[in-house]
């Protein structure tokens, strides 16, 4: 590769790094505010430390900071280096993946953070009560524990900085920051990755992208089986989860060559498709179940009927539900429900269009 060249593919990831590093340092040393009573008090804190320091639901798992210091390492590690190197790519998809998981717990924390209690105590069975209730309901005990624990520090930042009447604001304010921050950090360090992938020439093929797949598949296999989602009795992520592994081994073994591995392929897309087929079925089913219990078409949804109502009878004693109003608990079942039903139907696409490209194509994706 001319030099040229090598500057042409470079120049955008070795931009990126600094801007990496900023992001890291930003979401743990970065936050600013000031009394809206008393201009003269501006006050710095980290991101992170905000969030453990003012009892955000999450704080006890340290996501924020945890994903700024392992963001710098990543960003420090590839600006010190000459040439990139397989490292990067490995630090790079391990940040990426802790930056996915701060994405969804902030955008959790963001989006619960605009109802009150007293609104999520209500005889509801929206989405959002089924997502805030629980929230909020696993969560009060440790937040209980830290206000009590922490009273003195919040008493003293109420009495210096005037925040007091504001500190729902404040939180609300900390985790839109924190979920905008871990974006930019989740889509850089994936560009970060192909970049590196592409200059230290990976071969990834789709067998192995297949792998990563079943990876995140199996989690949403069994929560789409403990929440009697549509089908459940069928173990649809799991059957598609154990042939793709199995289609992957063949593949790679193979390098996708032969006609029986070529047919293992289009039939593992055939399954992906069913898949797609099936979790989008069942985020219809949910979705008319919550507007309506009448619509006719419900019937393909329940059957088998005795199915559905032990599966439903045995959430009903699992804890926390058998302590909750059954309207919470129809809620929540409904939201993870739909959650786990989208998560499938984005595999099974995956699954589909990988095997498609195992059937006609071996060359590497970067």
């Amino acid at each position: 590769m001319s030099s040229s060249r090598m500057a042409s593919q470079s120049g955008l990831r070795w931009s990126l790094y600094p801007m990496l590093a900023i992001v890291a340092l930003v979401s743990e040393f970065g936050y600013c505010f000031s009394s809206n009573q008393q201009h003269n008090g501006n006050c710095e804190f980290a991101l992170g430390v905000c969030h453990l320091t003012l009892c955000m639901p999450l704080f006890p798992f340290l996501i924020p900071v945890i994903s700024g210091v392992f963001a710098l390492i990543t960003a420090m590690h590839a600006i010190f280096l000459r040439y990139p190197n397989r490292t990067d790519f490995v630090l790079q998809c391990c940040s990426s993946f802790i930056a996915f998981i701060l994405v969804i717990s902030s955008a959790m924390e963001t989006f619960c953070a605009i109802s009150y209690e007293d609104e999520l105590q209500g005889s509801s069975t929206s989405l959002t009560t089924g997502i805030c209730y629980g929230f909020s309901y696993r969560t009060a005990a440790l937040r209980d524990s830290c206000n009590d624990f922490l009273t003195l520090l919040h008493t003293s930042l109420a009495s210096k900085t005037g925040i007091a009447p504001h500190l729902s604001s404040l939180r609300f304010a900390i985790s839109l920051s924190i979920t905008a921050l871990a974006t930019i950090h989740f889509v850089t360090c994936i560009a970060l990755a192909f970049y590196s992938a592409v200059e230290t020439y990976l071969p990834i093929r789709a067998h192995h992208i297949q792998l990563v797949v079943v990876l995140l598949m199996l989690p949403a296999a069994f929560l789409h089986h403990t929440y009697c989602c549509t089908y459940f009795f069928f173990w649809p992520g799991i059957v598609v989860s154990l042939y793709a592994t199995i289609q992957s081994i063949f593949s790679w073994k193979f390098d996708c060559k032969g006609c029986i591995i070529r047919a293992l392929n289009i039939t593992g897309a055939a399954i992906g498709m069913a898949l797609a087929a099936s979790a989008s079925f069942g985020i219809f089913c949910t979705a008319t179940r919550l507007a309506t219990d009448l619509f006719t078409f419900q019937w393909h949804c329940k059957w088998p009927i005795s199915q559905y109502r032990y599966c439903y009878r045995v959430i009903d004693f699992r804890d926390p539900y058998r302590y909750w109003r059954k309207e919470n608990v129809i809620a929540e079942t409904a939201a993870v429900q739909i959650a786990v039903s989208i998560w499938l139907c984005i595999c099974g696409f995956a699954q589909f269009f990988l095997s498609l490209k195992s059937s006609f194509s071996t060359d590497v994706f970067v």
